[in-house]
């Protein structure tokens, strides 16, 4: 267009100084005018006589603002309210001097008549569009030169007003949503009016799309940021490290423009075609021009690839670009670019290129149906095409009536959504804009999960001698009725039932049915309403289920998910990919877009994910061992959900399902799973917990993983779930995870581009996981199922079960050692290895068993695990008491008899607690041996009846005893034993106190190192919560035994690797080690107290 030019970027300046509009005359009303014409004074004043308090909210015409209800009074007065249509009301309209059938002109259509021959069409719908957080409202001010604000909203509403000039009249349609209550960030609250889905309702043919940009000012990542050194000597690193940071600002600017203004051209030409689209640039105050030219070339730049990209496609809109490669521009602060705006869509609607049916003759018969429908409009929102066409059938064909209709639609004087395909939508006319937005703004609240249980309680009041109930839908009960759920879930009855409460909406219900001569009753226009709002996206479904009525009798049902209810930005903290467990591992599955996802992906997926869900949540999943189960040793764990699986049956089935909690964002999913185990020996229901978190992101994102192996426009889709590593991720996988992975998977098998992989979960645990390695899923598929490997490395060496990371659950019997015999046989050992037994005298029985080594023989120091002697039970108020808080407890050490067949340990000496590290989350404790028994207990119970002789340091010597040395280097998949005296299944040692030696093999599996990424220590947790939660311990596949917690574990050499702490929750061939590094510092620790030279007991508990 020759007339429609933009200001060069480059001059601002000059754009600043220039003077007021100099268009010809023009008016502004503050409304959309509606024409109506009377054929009798008698029908007009009846008219005038509608009192303005019954004008529905938002309503965009002049009325006192006393008289007009805000939408939230709507709501609450529904039961009490009459609506009368907006468009209804008659304004004076400024407009030129009527010419008619007298001259032989043509008459617009604004004021023609049913006698007038010759019409053309004087209006052209504007629309304002634009994302969240753009000042759409501020520009139709301005480019209606009013200063009239917007009033502030609870609920979605339409601003519709008038702008006329030149003899055009241009309806400036603008789509607001609640208004963001002070101290909140539009970011943080859903905003649906700004929603693509929302806004594209009201979209039409043929119209004028003003897309508004606002450069994007509110992304810091696309402000090029790096670090300067002054200092540095090389120039070349500095400028390196400016050009890349550049580089991934231009990046984020890509992605920015891709989603916020190539993603509003998609949906207009998917929802408009034959429109026309000028885009529009909002400038920040206080920002360079030299970045203003940046950010606006690129945006040319795009939008002109765009073009390119998409040509010959007939629905793609007439996008106005001028030829100097300029976008416009609006500063609001200094009305820089207001003028040139107002010129350029005069220049659009002058121009016959862009829209032929502006200032073109309308169709045969749009008067007749224009006149009919403001007549009807009166008393009905809306009607069926049979009864328009039955009105005007003699004059006018059916074809003809709906050529007319999407005329009119496009003109914005009704909404028309008929089209060939859809019979629903073709079948309505939407006579009162104001009507839709008022049944949207019944369901499209931030407090709709709220409003949804007040309003069936209010409607089972008032069905309370009826049969009729208003029950909760089975599928969004189960997916929103946790304590933290936040996820928008809308059935079609509870739909119909708040569209029913409000008496606006009964009223026009009652009007359809009594206009339409087939009877049909209000459902028919809910079902009507329902089916436009899943056409458009603004509902979107699940697929039909089967539910109860109130009858017993099965009947179809819908559940919906409201996109547009879902809050903007996810909060940084909600996840991280380490754990601070052993126990627990996180694993990570990642989908690679590498030209960009498509804009609405995370809502199919959203949408399938959470119908799998609740499928998932109605079975039971079973899985067994042929094994009987392996009970370990009680062991301090660091949860509540492992406290619970302390004795795991390896039998137990996966029974039922139970979903925590489901909170849902725009581009992220949040989920707690909770399964139901049922331990097969003492019948007790137990619960294991599953979390995982869904997101699709970019480069730059918080919970971005393998970012640095991103380039451009590429996104991920990343689903990470956190639970129990035992069994390879059994309860994982079959807890919610594996359902999860396969529901993504079906919703992104059919795309494109798209590379699976899988993030290495060491490189998440212990670094940064924007640097994490990736492989490919076919590459560990292969791996695990058909090379049968069981490993798998990563680029930065880590070593990884391909097992765990595809989810192959095989539930091993046993670990099968090697062939070859260790270098050291476990006979030379034994003389190390010592038993531990508290005695309780009260009691007259030993209290706890377990094993330990002999560490120093010139103190008599022996290592055991803590939890052996001291109180470790989570949350206790005598959490860390020593002896278990045991008045006048004693600990008997027994030893193997040396030159003796006996094959049972004797009870010889008697300890006391010398050094423990409980506090600072080590389950370790050293004893000193005190005592001597004047003779050996060849006996299952101890006892305190046998004399003891102290023995210093000198006769410490002449016991001969034998000590184990530390080792504190190690190697993944390294062969070790564990020593210790099983305890049978535990409840033996109640009775009596198995004293013969044993030991188990296995092999190292992984180093574990807890991540307190939020700065505290593992200490100050264990000592401010009272419980345990390890600082580093080695993850040994070994089977667990009763009765070896702080026996040594020993490579092939003899050496101490670690003493044993605890056992798997789920896997019973699974452990988990004190390393001997963390031993050695609590031994030199021992050993300073025993050289101190009046060294004295203070250990001893008094209680």
């Amino acid at each position: 267009l020759e007339s429609a030019t933009a200001t060069p970027l480059g001059t601002e300046i000059e754009v600043l100084q220039q003077q007021p509009n100099n268009l010809p005359p023009a008016t502004s009303a503050e409304a959309f005018i509606e024409y109506e014409f009377y054929d009798d004074e008698d029908e007009k004043a009846r008219k005038e006589e509608i009192p303005a308090s019954l004008v529905p909210p938002d309503a965009d015409l002049k009325v006192q603002k006393a008289d007009a209800p805000d939408v939230e009074s709507m709501l609450l007065r529904a039961a009490h309210e009459t609506i009368t249509d907006i468009d209804q009301q008659e304004i004076d309209y400024p407009v030129p001097k009527r010419k008619g059938k007298s001259d032989g002109s043509s008459v617009p259509l604004s004021q023609a008549k049913r006698s007038d021959t010759l019409v053309h069409n004087d209006m052209l719908k504007t629309v304002m569009v634009g994302s969240v957080g753009h000042e759409k409202s501020a520009l139709s001010r301005a480019i209606r030169e009013t200063p009239k604000r917007n009033k502030k909203r609870t609920t979605i509403g339409l601003d519709v007003h008038n702008w006329s000039v030149a003899g055009m009249n241009f309806h400036l349609w603008d789509v607001q949503g609640a208004t963001t209550s002070p101290g909140w960030s539009s970011d943080n609250v859903p905003n649906f009016g700004a929603h693509p889905s929302t806004q594209s309702l009201f979209f039409s043919d043929e119209s004028l799309y003003l897309l508004v940009w606002d450069l994007a000012c509110h992304n810091p990542h696309v402000n090029p940021v790096f670090d300067y050194d002054s200092d540095e000597e090389d120039e070349f690193v500095n400028e390196y490290a400016k050009e890349q940071a550049v580089a991934e600002a231009d990046r984020a600017l890509q992605e920015d423009i891709a989603t916020r203004v190539l993603g509003w051209v998609d949906r207009i030409a998917q929802r408009a075609p034959g429109s026309a689209v000028l885009p529009v640039a909002l400038i920040p105050d206080g920002m360079e021009s030299s970045e203003i030219k940046r950010r606006c070339s690129k945006m040319f730049e795009m939008l002109e690839s765009h073009i390119k990209w998409n040509d010959g496609k007939s629905a793609m809109p007439n996008i106005v670009l001028d030829d100097s490669k300029n976008v416009l521009c609006v500063n609001f602060t200094q009305s820089m670019g207001i003028k040139q705006i107002q010129e350029t869509i005069v220049a659009i609607a002058e121009s016959g290129s862009v829209f032929g049916n502006l200032d073109a003759t309308v169709p045969p018969g749009t008067v007749e149906v224009l006149e009919y429908t403001r007549r009807v409009k009166r008393d009905h929102k809306l009607i069926r095409l049979d009864h328009v066409v039955g009105e005007l059938s003699d004059s006018i064909p059916m074809q003809q009536v709906v050529k007319v209709l999407r005329f009119l639609s496009s003109v914005g004087e009704i909404l028309y959504f008929g089209t060939e395909e859809e019979d629903i939508l073709s079948s309505f006319v939407i006579l009162s804009r104001q009507w839709l937005v008022s049944a949207l703004s019944c369901i499209l609240r931030n407090d709709l999960r709220r409003d949804i249980a007040d309003a069936r309680k209010f409607m089972n009041m008032q069905c309370i001698y009826s049969h009729a109930q208003f029950k909760e839908n089975e599928v969004t009960k189960v997916l929103t009725n946790g304590a933290a759920s936040s996820c928008p879930l809308l059935s079609d009855d509870d739909a119909k039932m708040l569209w029913n409460e409000m008496s606006f909406m009964r009223e026009a219900a009652d009007q359809y049915s009594q206009l339409n001569e087939s009877g049909t009753t209000g459902p028919t226009m809910f079902h009507f309403l329902e089916h436009l709002l899943v056409s458009f996206g603004v509902l979107l479904p699940f697929g039909q289920s089967e539910v109860q009525n109130s009858a017993g009798l099965n009947k179809s049902s819908e559940v919906f998910l409201v996109p547009s209810l879902l809050s903007q930005n996810v909060p940084s903290d909600i996840w991280g990919f380490r754990s601070t467990e052993s126990w627990t591992t996180t694993l990570c599955h990642s989908w690679l877009f590498r030209d960009g996802a498509p804009s609405d992906l995370f809502e199919n997926i959203a949408v399938s994910l959470l119908r799998d869900l609740y499928d998932f949540s109605q079975k039971s999943s079973p899985v067994e061992s042929t094994e009987p189960s392996s009970v370990g040793h009680k062991a301090p764990i660091g949860s509540d959900a492992a406290q619970e699986f302390s004795k795991p049956s390896c039998t137990q089935s996966i029974g039922p399902v139970r979903i925590q909690h489901v909170i849902c964002w725009r581009s992220s999913i949040l989920l707690k799973i909770g399964t139901i185990f049922p331990d097969q020996k003492s019948g007790e229901m137990r619960e294991s917990f599953v979390e995982i978190f869904i997101t699709i992101v970019d480069q730059n994102s918080t919970h971005c993983v393998a970012s640095d192996a991103m380039r451009g426009s590429m996104q991920r889709v990343i689903v990470s779930g956190k639970g129990q590593s035992g069994w390879n991720g059994l309860k994982l996988f079959k807890g919610g995870y594996q359902a999860v992975l396969d529901s993504v998977q079906s919703s992104l098998s059919s795309l494109n581009n798209v590379n699976r992989q899988i993030v290495c979960p060491d490189c998440l645990a212990r670094g940064n996981p924007r640097r994490a390695s990736t492989w490919a899923w076919d590459e560990v598929a292969a791996a695990a199922e058909e090379r049968r490997e069981s490993t798998i490395v990563c680029r930065r060496g880590h070593r990884v079960s391909s097992n765990l990371l595809c989810g192959i659950c095989n539930i091993e019997s046993q670990v099968v050692p090697p062939d070859f015999p260790p270098t050291k046989p476990a006979q030379e050992l034994l003389p190390s290895v010592v038993l531990i037994g508290l005695w309780d005298p009260k009691e007259r029985r030993v209290r706890s068993v377990g094993s330990g080594f002999v560490a120093d023989k010139k103190f008599g120091l022996v290592v055991t695990a803590g939890h052996v002697v001291v109180n470790m039970e989570e949350r206790s108020c005598h959490f860390g008491a020593p002896y278990l808080g045991i008045p006048d407890a004693k600990l008997f050490i027994g030893v193997l008899p040396q030159e003796s067949e006996n094959k049972n340990a004797v009870w010889r000496y008697c300890a006391e607690i010398l050094a423990d590290d409980v506090g600072s989350n080590v389950d370790a404790c050293v004893l000193r041996i005190r005592t001597k028994l004047k003779s050996d207990v060849d006996s299952e119970q101890p006892g305190c009846d046998t004399p003891e002789e102290l023995l210093d340091m000198g006769l410490m010597r002449g016991e001969r005893l034998a000590k184990l040395k530390l080792e504190t280097v190690f190697e993944l998949e390294q062969w070790v034993r564990i020593i210790g005296y099983s305890q049978g299944d535990g409840k033996e040692a109640r009775q009596r106190v198995i004293r013969s030696p044993d030991l188990a093999r296995g092999y190292v599996v992984r180093m574990f190192s807890a991540n307190f990424s939020d700065g505290s220590s593992s200490s100050s947790d264990s000592e401010s919560r009272r419980t345990f939660s390890p600082r580093e311990e080695i993850v040994v596949r070994c089977p667990t035994i009763v009765g070896h917690s702080g026996g040594p574990c020993v490579n092939d050499e003899g050496t101490v690797v670690g003493i044993l702490s605890r056992a798997d929750p789920t896997d019973p061939h699974r452990c988990y080690l004190v390393p001997a590094a963390q031993l050695r510092q609590l031994l030199k620790r021992a050993k300073k107290l025993c050289s101190q030279p009046f060294y004295t007991t203070t250990m001893r508990n008094t209680m």
